[in-house]
């Protein structure tokens, strides 16, 4: 793979209604450089699989896919493909997700040859639904506001901000930095795989948010794999908590860096008590228990506690 500049990673399971729109959104790329697309399709019980090898059989010089023998799940596809992306650069499009804009490859590509002290490079998304419907109002702009063009910086990241949906993503490959050691602390860290290749990135450089809007995130509720899916309306404050202990430990593995995530967590915590509040059951209850016992520092209750207040009296204010 000489000069290979960009490894597009892509997870398929049970797509047949999208995967199709999302090949063919990188197969409209109009780029200058030489590019690879990794598909890892996990025993689909659809015709995922079908869709796909048509697309391989059309641009075996671009597409190269690994059929699972049998189901292994999100975490293990993650790891495998991972290994598997040799390009300068990397860039990832879940098989329910497309991309709007023909040159968004070579815009971005184009700012990170020219800009070396920056790791990554985002923009703006639409979000539509199962039926590619976009989605606007406060759902939307809760999960992915409009940001404007910008540098998104570690001490972002420390307070809990995103930097941008996976698929408007594209970075230098630092994971090919690490030792063997290092990259298995990097599966092994519990955080969602998204937040761990922010901060990873991060640790390396700056990240820079372009206003374009150039992919479109599916979100699909009561059907499909996804993290969306699986979480949605459900308490997921304990994991979200031992994540962010987790993002720290790996910080500093990775060079020593010391991250504050105290905003982040005070900001779970008020999570965790408003479950409570709405729900006094005893699952919402022991996950704000465990959260107690995890954290050393108490003074974060006491601003949880407070903000807690805040965000009530505002409502009322409303």
């Amino acid at each position: 793979m000489n000069n290979l500049k960009l490894s597009i990673g892509m997870l398929v399971y049970n797509h047949e209604k999208y995967i199709a729109q999302a090949i063919e959104s990188i197969l409209m790329q109009k780029v200058n450089f030489k590019y690879e697309v990794l598909i890892y399709e996990d025993c689909s019980t659809d015709k995922s699989r079908e869709i796909i090898e048509k697309y391989r059989m059309l641009h075996p010089d671009i597409i190269k896919v690994n059929y699972n023998k049998e189901n292994l799940g999100m975490k293990q596809n993650v790891k495998n493909l991972r290994l598997r992306l040799k390009g300068e650069y990397t860039a990832a499009l879940e098989g329910d997700d497309y991309w709007l804009d023909e040159h968004k490859l070579q815009k971005q590509v184009d700012f990170l040859d020219k800009n070396q002290d920056y790791s990554m490079v985002a923009h703006n998304v639409i979000i539509v639904d199962q039926n590619g419907t976009k989605l606007d109002g406060t759902f939307k702009n809760e999960i992915y506001p409009v940001k404007k063009e910008g540098d998104f910086l570690l001490s972002d990241f420390e307070n809990g901000h995103m930097f941008s949906q996976t698929a408007s993503i594209l970075c230098r490959n630092n994971f090919n930095r690490l030792s063997e050691s290092l990259k298995e602390n990097y599966f092994n860290c519990i955080a969602n795989g998204d937040k761990k290749s922010q901060l990873l990135n991060l640790l390396y450089g700056k990240a820079k948010f372009l206003p374009d809007f150039m992919s479109a995130h599916r979100v699909v509720f009561n059907e499909g794999d996804s993290w969306t899916a699986k979480t949605y309306n459900k308490n997921i404050n304990l994991f979200n908590y031992e994540s962010l202990i987790s993002l720290e430990d790996f910080a500093y593995l990775i060079n020593k860096t010391k991250l504050n995530m105290d905003n982040a967590k005070k900001n779970v915590i008020i999570s965790a008590l408003i479950y409570v509040v709405k729900n006094n059951n005893k699952i919402n209850k022991d996950i704000l228990k465990n959260i107690w016992k995890i954290e050393k520092n108490k003074v974060l209750f006491f601003r949880a506690l407070i903000g807690l207040f805040v965000i009530s009296f505002n409502k009322i204010k409303k």
